[in-house]
């Protein structure tokens, strides 16, 4: 009965993980005021000896004052796991470039590493088909034990001691990416209970 139990759990833990990832993982939230000053900025920087840059740079300041009396309007913009691999490669979102950046530390061929995301919910799918094969076969939690371990210790403690402000663009973390590492944790601790829980049985 314990041992059913502690799979049941473990199936649900894994729902969540494919459920997180289609939930925002982050996002990015910045103003009108904002963007039209590094814009500005930009171009004073690099293209402020062009006549007609001078006079839109002017006229950008004049629009930004005008906006910032009335009323900042603020953008946010969120990414799911599910998205991340899709706008890293079209390079159309700095939030999932960013969110990648974090997860595998070195931007070399972040492209193509983008799409080991996809991993996680079909690790959460294998370890919940291998929590039910451990009802018949013990060995079974072994493998549940470190997929779920590395997967959670590492994702918890690359976000724990990431200084977010050091990436392409300053991110928030969202639900999303927590549920996926807090339900790997809760199935590493629950393997464990599970090989204890057939050791006493052996």
């Amino acid at each position: 009965m314990k041992k059913t139990i502690l799979v049941i759990l473990i199936i649900i833990a894994s729902v969540v993980v494919v459920r997180a990832f289609y939930m925002p993982w982050a996002r990015i939230s910045t103003s009108v005021v904002k963007i039209s000053e590094e814009v500005a900025s930009v171009a004073e920087d690099k293209l402020f000896d062009i006549p007609e840059v001078k006079k839109a740079i002017k006229g950008l300041k004049k629009a930004t004052d005008v906006i910032n009396r009335l009323g900042d309007v603020e953008i946010k913009t969120a990414v799911s796991g599910y998205d991340i691999p899709r706008m890293v490669n079209q390079k159309s979102s700095k939030t999932a470039i960013s969110v990648a950046e974090m997860l595998f530390d070195e931007t070399k061929d972040l492209d193509k590493k983008s799409y080991l995301v996809y991993l996680l919910p079909l690790s959460a799918v294998l370890c919940a088909a291998l929590a039910l094969a451990g009802l018949k076969f013990k060995p079974a939690a072994f493998p549940i034990l470190v997929l779920s371990g590395g997967i959670s210790i590492t994702g918890l403690y690359k976000l724990k001691n990431t200084d977010l402000s050091t990436l392409s663009v300053s991110i928030v973390i969202e639900q999303g990416l927590w549920y996926t590492l807090y339900a790997f944790l809760f199935i590493f601790f629950m393997s464990i209970l599970y090989i204890l829980v057939k050791e006493k049985e052996a």
